[in-house]
């Protein structure tokens, strides 16, 4: 299974995109009231349609923070270049603001499956709709999809909630033969962020007695990798759920959709992403035994 094939042709794939398959359905399967006029959640008006522009919006500002930290770890790579800013803060505040982006993503993925089925249940019930229907949606992809979006829910958005509301978490940066490296500690100074061979700074024998540091640019671009088919196969389940086939769709409506596929970039600035996505695939294939 490919898990960071989002780059072709210079352009990043919108995993966005399929969303508007479901604002542009057909008539009979889904009323305008549902979709187009404001819902209640919670006592706060909620329109569909701002919900998908916003997560669009959050998942630009996702990718173009993985970008900058790319773009600066090449900059202090160059000897011949200084910058005169404080690179261990800004690599700091740049993994607040990911894991920030990253988890409100994840939220608003939920309250657009519970907007779009009218689902009345709490945050935790609704949890357990989710993970319930999905896994029986995928049959035999369904333990993958669970390491997703357990590794989704049980890191991500832990580390956010720890820091936000002051909690006893705090992210500490490094830099290490130019390696941008970072931790997150609670109040007792233990490591939260546990080791992984995909991005963990030390070598695989040594992971089995002792927490790294962990390699920023490796922990991000895998993150992004992996919302991107975490957002696929939720996408993918809520047409299915409500029955939309895309070959249905009006060819005015798709041809809309396709020109959404991709996100604009020049090849410079995705050419460090799209480096770093390659690296991760061999990491990944080479543990899974692929090659």
């Amino acid at each position: 299974m490919q898990i960071c094939d989002y780059i072709s042709d210079n352009n990043l794939k919108n995993p966005i995109y399929k969303f508007h398959y479901l604002m542009y359905q057909e008539p009979k399967k889904f009323s305008k009231e549902q979709f187009f006029e404001k819902l209640v959640d919670d006592n706060d008006d909620i329109n569909i349609e701002w919900l998908v522009k916003n997560i669009q919006a959050h998942f630009y500002k996702l990718v173009n923070t993985i970008l900058n930290l790319l773009e600066f770890h090449n900059i202090q790579q160059d000897k011949n270049i200084h910058l005169n800013i404080d690179m261990e803060m800004t690599i700091v505040n740049l993994l607040e603001y990911f894991y920030i982006k990253k988890s409100t993503i994840l939220d608003l993925l939920d309250i657009f499956y519970k907007l779009s089925f009218t689902v009345n249940k709490n945050k935790k019930q609704l949890e357990e709709i989710i993970s319930k229907e999905i896994k029986e949606y995928l049959n035999s992809e369904a333990e993958t999809f669970s390491i997703f979006r357990n590794l989704h829910k049980d890191e991500i958005l832990n580390v956010r909630n720890r820091i936000i509301h002051n909690e006893g978490y705090s992210i500490k940066g490094y830099i290490v033969n130019d390696e941008f490296l970072f931790q997150v500690y609670d109040s007792n100074l233990d490591e939260k962020i546990y080791p992984n061979p995909i991005y963990s700074y030390y070598s695989q024998n040594e992971l089995s007695y002792k927490a790294p540091l962990i390699k920023v640019n490796d922990y991000l671009s895998f993150h992004l990798c992996i919302l991107y088919k975490y957002m696929d196969i939720y996408l993918d389940f809520l047409l299915n759920k409500k029955e939309i086939k895309i070959d249905n769709i009006d060819e005015s409506h798709k041809q809309f959709i396709d020109s959404s596929k991709y996100i604009m970039y020049t090849k410079s600035n995705l050419s460090p992403l799209e480096k770093k996505f390659k690296e991760l695939e061999i990491k990944i294939k080479t543990l899974q035994g692929d090659i």
